[in-house]
């Protein structure tokens, strides 16, 4: 299986796909900013599974990284369900950032899904709970691509025990 973490820093989430590879299996993960992929690689590094990622610095908007049988996709998005923990992000959030994240988000979801192989599922994800960044983003997605028909969707508000998510599994139909 061929997998790839398109938005992957600070690396979390890359750590538990690759503690989870099948002998045989790929994962690259994919970072946008140097920075960001210093942190990730020092991640991977501390769990002691640098051996078992292949790292690359791309925009995630244009880069064709071929095909994956497996996408993850982790936006970048407003931090409102991550507010509780981080109130810095309340003080950055406007309704233009919005429109910016929701235009990035956009051409994320537009590129990597061209790059799902047939019978293949792409997640994206959020860590924020706005409607425009979550369900709306895939209706939006859902209406443009019907050789993706919608999965699991789900939204988690947060609360005392755990901060606010939303994750939606697109399923790439078959070849005919």
């Amino acid at each position: 299986m061929r997998i790839l973490d398109a938005c992957a820093a600070p690396g979390g989430k890359t750590a538990q796909l690759a503690a989870r590879l099948a002998a045989g299996d790929t994962l690259v993960a994919n970072e946008f900013s140097a920075t960001r992929i210093d942190t990730l690689r020092d991640t991977l590094q501390r769990c002691g599974l640098a051996e078992r990622v292949r790292l690359q610095q791309a925009d995630a908007t244009q880069a064709d990284f071929g095909t994956f049988d497996a996408i993850l996709l982790d936006v970048p998005c407003s931090n409102t369900g991550v507010f509780g923990r981080r109130p810095d992000a309340r003080w950055t959030w406007t309704t233009q950032k919005l429109q910016a994240l929701l235009e990035t988000q956009r051409a994320l979801l537009e590129n990597c899904a061209r790059q799902v192989a047939p019978g293949g599922r792409l997640v994206y994800s959020t860590c924020s709970i706005e409607p425009d960044e979550n369900e709306r983003q895939i209706a939006a997605f859902l209406a443009n691509h019907p050789e993706f028909p919608q999965g699991d969707c789900q939204l988690e508000l947060p609360d005392a025990t755990h901060d606010g998510a939303f994750a939606c599994v697109l399923l790439r139909s078959p070849t005919p």
